[in-house]
């Protein structure tokens, strides 16, 4: 997430949504009737929390901010998920030792967590098995 603000001069500050630990937002009696109030997001990054103040529907932007967060967290552990498939399928050819049982509790444990489907889990025990 990118904030930018100024009209004259001009500034910017990145927040990776990785490093969004909180989004609140907050809304006066007449904020709420004309659909405005403050959103705040914390983060773990090294400015600390960024304020829009006065946003045009604060709660649907503070919606959107988490939505999305959750969707950069499932492609980020699907992405995760392949890469250690193919780690895991570099090493089985390559011949390394690898514990079967070690590896099959691994993939089951990234398949509970939604980063690997069915198909990809059924896939991976497949060519642990050869």
């Amino acid at each position: 997430m990118i904030v930018e603000n100024g009209i004259f001069s001009f500034g910017s500050v990145e927040c990776p949504l990785d490093k969004i630990n909180n989004v609140a937002c907050s809304q006066s009696i007449l904020g709420r009737i004309i659909g405005f109030g403050n959103v705040e997001i914390q983060t773990a990054a090294g400015h600390g929390a960024t304020v829009y103040i006065n946003a045009k529907h604060p709660q649907l932007l503070k919606e959107r901010i988490t939505t999305m967060q959750g969707e950069y967290k499932k492609f980020n552990g699907k992405e995760e998920a392949k890469a250690y498939g193919n780690l895991l399928l570099d090493a089985h050819n390559n011949s390394d030792c690898i514990s079967v049982a070690t590896e099959l509790e691994k993939i089951f444990q990234l398949k509970e967590i939604g980063a690997l489907t069915d198909e990809d889990f059924q896939n991976i025990k497949i060519i642990l098995n050869t």
